[in-house]
């Protein structure tokens, strides 16, 4: 009897061993759980914080009633930064400020954009003649960063789309590139503004405003590194391109003052290596205007080509 009362104690204990042993790696397990989850739920929030979807929908903020815009680039320009890998395409990004907070999904404003990631670096965005009438004046300000240069393409009737980088003469390096919607402030208005519905809305790329521009000297833009260069005869201070969506698909203006300062720039051109083209509803119906003494020309008086497209970054 003493023999079977030591072995049923000595089991006993085993057996209570057994449980807390069983009962440790429990917590232990799910201790590890906990961790994981937690940290699984930083991965998420990290990952939520840098969506890049492509719709805009917005998504809610993990563990919170609030949404924030389901894309957080606003121009081709941080996409590019954000993914030097990303290629040139259609893009649809939202207008909107990465720690912008909603309390209701509400959709941001989004655009459909081309985004042109090779050439002079990449990052250039190409607005469509919607995105014209879509956007807010201080919307486009907030993606045009780099005021030193914009990207020209041009479309042709042998279907090509050579481009060119446009800049500043290297005298006038230090004064900034303007870009306006629907807005010439500081500068001389396009032909196309001052009668009938084609300047109903455009895009305004400024390079000498009248401070600079009214002057008997020497102007002009530099094309893909070349200086092109006029002297303004009679201070009339025109320096500008101007892109117009003519929704209306009015009549433009029949001025025209030849120069060849205007063939120099078209001249200056260069085909894009890869071949690649943008799609045509990309470009639109242009003017481009210098001086006095420069040029005055319409891509419907330019032969061999039918619209222009410029990109900003």
């Amino acid at each position: 009897m003493q023999f079977r009362f030591e072995f049923s104690t000595k089991q006993k204990i085993s057996r209570n061993k057994m449980k807390w042993s069983l009962l440790v790696v429990a917590v232990l397990q799910l201790q590890f759980l906990i961790i994981q989850g937690q940290e699984t739920k930083k991965v998420e929030e990290r990952r939520f914080l840098n969506l890049t979807t492509t719709d805009g929908t917005p998504e809610r903020i993990p563990g919170t009633d609030q949404f924030r815009p389901g894309r957080i680039s606003d121009s081709c320009r941080r996409i590019k930064q954000k993914d030097p890998n990303a290629p040139s395409n259609m893009y649809t990004i939202t207008i909107a400020s990465p720690q912008l907070v909603y309390a209701t999904p509400a959709t941001p404003k989004t655009i459909h954009v081309y985004c042109e990631m090779g050439l002079d670096g990449g990052g250039y965005t190409f607005l469509t003649p919607e995105s014209v009438v879509k956007l807010h004046p201080s919307e486009l300000s907030s993606m045009f960063a780099d005021k030193a240069s914009f990207l020209l393409r041009v479309r042709k009737t042998d279907g090509t789309q050579p481009y060119a980088v446009l800049k500043q003469l290297p005298q006038y390096a230090n004064i900034p590139l303007t870009l306006g919607l629907t807005d010439y402030t500081g500068y001389n208005a396009p032909i196309n503004t001052v009668s009938g519905l084609v300047g109903q809305q455009f895009l305004y790329f400024g390079f000498l405003s009248k401070r600079y521009a009214t002057n008997n000297n020497v102007q002009g833009l530099q094309v893909n590194g070349f200086n092109n260069m006029f002297t303004n005869c009679d201070r009339n201070p025109n320096s500008h391109f101007t892109l117009f969506p003519n929704f209306p698909e009015a009549t433009p203006s029949t001025y025209h003052a030849p120069g060849s300062f205007c063939d120099q720039i078209f001249s200056r051109l260069l085909p894009n290596p890869s071949g690649r083209v943008m799609p045509p509803q990309i470009f639109m119906f242009g003017e481009t205007h210098w001086g006095g003494c420069g040029c005055y020309k319409q891509t419907n008086q330019i032969s061999g080509i039918l619209s222009l497209a410029i990109g900003f970054r």
